[in-house]
């Protein structure tokens, strides 16, 4: 591993990105090509539009899309060893965030884009480092004599998924989980196979991960997960060198770097599999690897002045969009202070929300979790009253949001129908005008609730 970190392999990808998954539209797919050298460049998937942000005599790689989509974080050995640097998006703006003697890499943004989570081995032998998003105050999130990489921030904040080779579980690295504060460190993967690259969905609910097939150093195949470690699904077949696996911001697709006969590219599958297709590039750049998926930055609209306001003169020169500005997720808040919901009247459930933008709609999740005959059962209510089945997301019922509530920044939702004794998971979740949803359903944040109908 070592040797391939020295070399920044294409070929073995160790020196790779953890993915940044932001629910929203898909936009365009980071990657690092060899063109001479290693140098990263961003294309449309469907290979048109592509553009090298950086050109020089050393290799740059492990590129990863802050959470707004405006700049990417990335690793160069441009000053004599592995440091991390950000630049703009369109490739402007280099600038180093680490400078130390050891290596830094891998880095992974936090979803509010504050923070940069990466791996040094600064101190020593790789650990799992925080600092800011301007290079300020790193600070360790592991501690130990094994070799932990390649962290990936969970959508909603809380987590870190890292592949470690510590024991009892190594010396093949397994997939690990921690609290975003470094706590709580638990493994989800465990057998005599590497298992590397986790890379979160944009609901927080699943991790996508690269498992090798049967010992050989180019058998690696993309599966997917619960976020528990449940579930664990093949999405490619044994087809050759499958890693660095990256969601749609949208949730349907993985992109990843595999390896068939015209070579290694960038490919994009469906996140249940099939339907591979391959993203086109210059024929000068002969390999592919470290795909990463941008969210489209937010453009606010133009404001329009309202009837009867003076009209510029005109000859002025008419205004293009607006400038970008940052784009924060809008939050909701549920006002249910009693414990029973009512099983004769029904219960009024009522609430706020907020965003920099307009809120446009608010959803609910009705939600009950029920064990039967040893199995997990998971119901959500429909607009009709009536209770939908669904399969669990391993050991827990991820919200289904089947409920359109009346009002936006002032909300409410009647339940009418009688509701079956047990224990409910109320969730809401706030969509703005510009198509942002929030995806950190929590007590603290107030938008989620456990009630009993008694």
């Amino acid at each position: 591993m070592l040797a391939a970190l020295a070399g920044m392999s294409l070929t073995l990808g160790w020196a790779s990105s953890a993915s940044a998954v932001v629910p929203g539209e898909n936009g365009k797919i980071a990657f690092v090509g060899r063109d001479g050298d290693e140098e990263i460049f961003t294309v449309d998937p469907d290979g048109s539009d592509l553009t090298p942000l950086t050109s020089n005599a050393v290799n740059d790689g492990a590129p990863t899309w802050s959470p707004d989509g405006r700049r990417i974080a990335f690793t160069s050995e441009r000053d004599g060893n592995y440091e991390i640097y950000v630049m703009d998006a369109d490739g402007s703006n280099q600038t180093r965030l680490t400078n130390v003697a050891g290596y830094d890499i891998t880095p992974a943004w936090s979803p509010d884009g504050q923070r940069i989570a990466f791996v040094s081995n600064r101190d020593g032998d790789f650990e799992i480092y925080v600092m800011g998003a301007d290079g300020s105050n790193p600070t360790h999130l592991t501690t130990n004599t094994a070799y932990d990489d390649q962290p990936a921030w969970s959508p909603d904040g809380a987590k870190i998924a890292f592949a470690s080779d510590r024991a009892p579980y190594g010396a093949d690295s397994e997939i690990y989980v921690m609290d975003a504060d470094g706590s709580s460190q638990t493994h989800l993967t465990d057998n005599s196979r590497t298992d590397s690259d986790p890379a979160w969905s944009p609901d927080s609910q699943r991790i996508a991960f690269a498992r090798n097939r049967a010992g050989g150093v180019l058998e690696f195949d993309i599966h997917v997960m619960g976020a528990d470690g449940s579930n664990q699904m093949p999405v490619t077949t044994d087809h050759g060198f499958n890693r660095m696996p990256a969601w749609s911001p949208d949730g349907r697709k993985i992109t990843f770097n595999g390896s068939r006969a015209d070579g290694q590219r960038v490919r994009i599958i469906n996140a249940d599999g099939g339907a591979e297709t391959t993203v086109p590039t210059a024929p000068a750049i002969t390999s592919h690897a470290d795909p990463d998926w941008q969210t489209p930055p937010i453009v606010p609209p133009q404001a329009v002045p309202p009837a009867g306001a003076p009209q510029p003169p005109a000859s002025s020169p008419v205004s293009g969009p607006g400038p970008l500005v940052a784009d924060r997720r809008p939050s909701s808040q549920i006002a249910l202070n009693a414990r029973v919901v009512s099983t004769r009247s029904g219960r009024t459930i009522a609430g706020t929300a907020t965003d920099d933008h307009a809120i446009r709609r608010v959803t609910l999740s009705v939600v009950r979790r029920s064990v039967g005959a040893g199995k997990l059962r998971c119901r959500a209510l429909t607009a009709r009253g009536r209770w939908r089945s669904y399969r669990p997301a391993g050991r827990t019922c991820a919200p289904r949001f089947l409920l359109v509530a009346r009002g936006t920044a002032k909300w409410s939702r009647q339940l009418k129908r009688r509701l079956p004794r047990g224990r409910y998971v109320i969730t809401s979740r706030a969509t703005d005008d510009a198509g942002q949803s929030e995806v950190g359903f929590s007590t603290r944040l107030g938008n989620r609730r456990t009630v009993r109908a008694r």
